[in-house]
């Protein structure tokens, strides 16, 4: 086998030597200038001169001239796109490669490879890896540590694979060139990133995005400066796209963003595209048409030729349209997409958006047309796939909507099985540990939706009490597993106001749920089932606040280094400076190009952060459950805890004491929203017959049907939902006065048969009224000289400098550690720099901005003396403060009010202050007197340093206003309200 080795190399070699040494000066002349045109494109005369080449060449002298002449003349015609004339020189090309040199040899690679390359341009994926596999066994022979070879050989399979749309397949061979890379280049090179940015591809397409983001950020994390800003762009765009799969739109918008910023102009058309469907996802429907126009302005300008793509853009620009309801407009874009499709476009998966789309809109009205547009989903999904996909679900999604609407129940059902069974993809039973892998999560939650509606709507029909369990429970059942899906989905998005529009978006989910449960406790009255209605209620209760405690939970039991903590603090907080700025300006703040970069940055930290702690990642996405039992031992005999909850209909209120758990269906939703604004307007206005009149009706509708659990009670913990979290409800008027006359004194309030503290959530539950030692106080008053971006002059708080003096020496006068920033040194840098130092109360006296429409814009105002931040403390800001305290007082105008979130509640300063790390907050509902205010916060603490117990403190502290004619009026004592963590 030596000496066959040796042999061979020596032949070779007089070979070599014959053809340098021999009169062959016309087949090199015309061998050499055929490159210099090949080189230069020219591929006629490259043809011409290679033919030549030919001709004039001995075969038996040097065959090589011959060999390679046959392959370039077959690449030429690749070139000129002249796929099958190439096919001949090519094959001729290893013909005289076997002949002369043997089965296994360089030369017979190369021309094989260029066969597979017109398998793969002609479509023909199973020819093209055919030739690629007998490439490697070839290359193998030849020689087996041509790495860099193997690898772009193997990355060729995969690709062809991919088209196959066996994806499987495609992974695996994908690996196999990563890993050959690996040998050629080293781990960490930027050579690897191509192929990751592949891998991540495919699991995109598959719909595992946890796995494909996985591998992009490895993409992103192997470049370097000397990477292709177009190859660069490319993963930015993919990393948005899975982002935007999974719902995490903020996020998805930093990396497409982050795309157009590095991108050529004659290439940045597409992101335009895909920032216009982000926007469209965020309601931002304006913005969305201004980047769609740009993507357009781009291909027009340039004059690019992209049917396909300007075709899928005038879809979107219909989709906008339809959120705007303007359907007339939207229905001229879809056909126009159509119609550019079908006349200039290629086949893709880009065309079943327009019909999809064309189906919604003729949904009521045309169905039989709606039909006939989703079967052309299903159809184009055929032809396209052989396996699962994404397109097909969507199709039967559709389908299923059709027939629901009108009617027929049966085959929506089998519509939205069909749908069902083709989303999970690569697994055979959906469950949690599936969600990575289905092919569309969104899609999912459609069907789950729409399979809801059928049996609501069927249980209408049912003719006995055994066929209504029966539906209720399939409602139950569905809402469950629609439900968990959601709660996947919301845990893995990194950023708020994308959880609130997944939130907005499944709210019919828990509407369904709570109603169907409350209808078969109504039927069956199991305490069980006041649990499920419990945990319904709980995971709808501040869940994104509560996903943001956990968090914090997780640091804390991990031990997560502090330098490491504040480097996350660090980012957070740049971060939200940078929002603030864009917020105020309008979004016309040059800041949104470091908002992108720093997003991103931080982005990747958490995920590394995520990776490197393991026990970190698996508290954070460990599910908080409600315990029942816990809360029986928490409680004490003279406490109720009561949950409200409303579906699209109805109030409801859980309550549970120390031996039960009950359900009771309350008053209709609206009728009490709009007492509850007429109540509050008076409350405000001190309009004292509407105030009586509608705190008595709303006392009625909410506390009449629960009265026999109040029975004994003094103490009350109230978890308020919808409008009610805007309540005082103190306020209520239990009994309407007898007299004509009579003064806001000798009114029966609420809060003179018990005491009233808030709750987060009862999951939390942890016997809050319990004694505290609150044995440290720290005052801020920034007294006058109040920061401001906005021109409004805000009055000196003269009486905040001795509210916090009065405050400091009760704590001093009981030798309590007592301290303060007042005036100048109450600046936003002193107050970041708490956590040097951890007091049991932190003390805010101060001026509050509240921004209803957009609540990070929510503030305390601080001293303009700073000279490093802008004295705005920001809501978004205090997430990044670092207190640990038992207690927050925001004595502010409005702390406690903001803008109200479906599944959230109102967004205020309440959700900072809590993830800051404080347990119990005491804010105002409205504008208050300078004056009142610091008497009553006065007297809180003289209470609370009595009693060491806040809800008792603030009662107390309450009753003394009440007894008190001159601060009797409602409007100035049941503002104050506690809620605990």
């Amino acid at each position: 086998m030596v000496i066959s080795h040796i042999f061979k190399n020596s032949f070779l070699f007089v070979i070599i030597i014959s053809f340098i040494f021999s009169d062959n000066t016309v087949t090199n002349d015309n061998f050499d200038t055929a490159f210099h045109f090949y080189n230069n494109a020219e591929w006629d005369s490259a043809q011409f001169y290679f033919n030549e080449t030919i001709i004039h060449n001995d075969l038996k002298i040097s065959p090589e001239l011959t060999i390679t002449a046959y392959r370039n003349i077959g690449n030429s015609l690749i070139r000129k796109h002249k796929l099958e004339e190439a096919k001949q020189p090519l094959e001729q090309s290893i013909f005289y490669a076997k002949k002369y040199l043997g089965e296994s040899n360089q030369y017979i690679v190369k021309a094989m490879n260029s066969l597979a390359v017109i398998s793969s341009i002609k479509g023909e994926s199973n020819n093209a890896i055919s030739y690629f596999k007998q490439i490697i066994q070839i290359q193998m022979n030849v020689d087996s540590t041509k790495y860099n070879l193997l690898g772009k050989l193997y990355n060729n399979i995969a690709n062809n694979y991919n088209d196959l749309n066996n994806f499987d397949s495609a992974i695996k061979n994908y690996k196999v060139a990563l890993f050959y890379k690996e040998k050629t280049f080293g781990k960490g090179s930027p050579k690897l990133a191509v192929t990751y940015n592949n891998i991540g591809t495919i699991y995109h397409n598959m719909g595992n995005h946890d796995e494909s983001i996985h591998y992009f950020k490895f993409a992103l994390q192997y470049k370097d400066d000397s990477y292709a800003p177009s190859s660069l762009a490319k993963i930015y765009k993919n990393m948005a796209l899975s982002l935007t799969k999974m719902n995490d739109f903020e996020l998805a918008k930093s990396y497409i963003l982050k795309a157009i910023e590095i991108e050529n102009l004659s290439e940045s058309y597409t992101h335009f595209s895909n920032l216009g469907n982000i926007y469209n996802s965020l309601n931002n429907h304006n913005k969305a048409i201004t980047s769609f126009s740009r993507s357009l302005f781009i291909i027009d300008s340039l004059k690019i030729d992209d049917p396909s793509h300007y075709a899928n853009v005038m879809n979107n620009l219909g989709v906008t349209y339809l959120n705007l309801k303007d359907t007339t407009t939207a229905k001229n874009y879809f056909n126009k997409s159509i119609n550019i499709y079908k006349s200039k476009a290629k086949l893709s998966h880009l065309n079943r958006y327009p019909y999809y789309n064309l189906a919604k809109c003729h949904l009521e009205n045309n169905p039989d047309k709606a039909r006939e547009y989703a079967w052309k989903i299903i159809a184009l999904a055929d032809s396209l796939y052989d396996k699962n996909n994404a397109i097909k679900v969507d199709g039967y999604n559709m389908l299923a909507t059709i027939e629901s609407a009108h009617k027929n129940y049966v085959r929506a059902n089998e519509y939205y099985q069909l749908a069902i069974n083709e989303n999970q993809g690569y697994t055979n039973i959906l469950n949690e540990d599936s969600y990575f892998h289905v092919l569309s999560r969104s899609s999912l939650i459609d069907t789950y939706i729409g399979q809801i509606d059928v049996v609501e709507s069927q249980k209408l029909f049912a003719n006995n009490i055994e066929t209504k369990i029966q539906y209720l429970n399939s409602i139950i059942k569905l809402s469950q597993k629609s439900i968990e899906l959601i709660e996947f989905i919301r845990d893995r998005i990194k950023f708020s106001d994308s959880k609130y529009k997944l939130m907005e978006y499944s709210q019919k989910v828990f509407d369904s749920a709570l109603h169907a449960t409350y209808e078969l406790y109504s039927i069956n009255t199991s305490e069980q089932l006041v649990i499920d209605f419990l945990n319904l209620a709980e995971k709808n209760h501040h869940s994104v606040l509560k996903s943001s405690l956990q968090d914090i939970q997780a640091h804390d039991f991990n031990d997560i280094p502090i330098d490491v903590f504040k480097k996350e603090q660090e980012l957070r907080s740049e971060i939200t400076s940078l929002e603030n700025k864009i917020l105020e300006s309008n979004g016309q703040s040059t800041s949104n190009e470091s908002l992108t970069n720093k997003t991103i940055e931080y982005d990747g930290y958490i995920r590394k952060l995520e990776k490197e702690y393991p026990n970190y990642y698996a508290l954070k996405y460990t599910r908080l459950l409600l315990d029942v039992n816990t809360i029986y031992k928490h409680i004490n005999d003279e406490s109720l805890i009561i949950e409200f909850i409303s579906d699209s209909q109805f109030y409801y209120a859980i309550t549970i004491s120390k031996e039960e758990i009950n359900i009771t269906k309350l008053s209709d939703k609206n009728e009490v929203d709009d007492k509850l604004d007429i109540f509050l307007k008076s409350l405000k206005k001190v309009n004292k017959k509407p105030f009586v009149k509608y705190g008595h009706e709303i006392y009625v509708g909410l506390f009449n049907p629960i009265l026999s659990y109040l029975n004994d009670k003094s103490k009350l913990y109230i978890i308020p939902d919808g409008k009610l979290s805007e309540l005082p409800f103190d306020a209520l008027i239990t009994q309407t006065p007898r007299k004509k006359k009579y003064n806001f004194t000798d009114l029966n309030y609420l809060i003179n048969t018990v005491e009233i503290n808030y709750l987060v959530s009862c999951t939390f539950f942890n016997n809050p009224s319990k004694n505290i030692e609150f044995e440290s106080f720290l005052g801020v008053a920034p007294v006058e000289n109040f920061s401001t971006h906005n021109n409004v002059e805000y009055n000196i708080l003269s009486q905040s400098e001795f509210e916090v003096s009065e405050i400091q020496s009760i704590f001093e006068s009981n030798n309590f550690h007592s301290n303060y920033l007042i005036k100048n040194s109450a600046t936003e840098t002193n107050v970041k720099n708490l956590s040097d130092y951890k007091y049991d109360v932190v003390h805010f006296a101060t001026h509050g901005i509240l921004n209803r429409e957009e609540p990070k814009l929510s503030a305390l105002l601080l001293h303009d003396s700073d000279d490093v931040n802008d004295g705005i403390l920001y809501s978004n800001e205090l997430f990044n403060l670092n207190l640990h305290t038992e207690l927050v007082v925001l004595s502010s105008c409005e702390s406690g009010s903001g803008k109200f979130q479906i599944g959230e509640g109102i967004l205020s300063l309440m959700q900072g202050i809590f993830y800051a790390g404080a347990n119990n907050l005491i804010y105002t509902h409205w504008k208050i007197d300078d004056q009142i205010t610091s008497e009553f916060m006065i007297n809180f603490y003289k209470e609370l340093i009595k009693t060491n117990n806040l809800s008792s403190s603030l009662h107390n502290s309450k009753l003394k206003m009440i007894q008190n004619k001159k601060t009797a009026n409602p409007r100035s004592w049941s503002g104050y309200a506690l809620i605990s963590k």
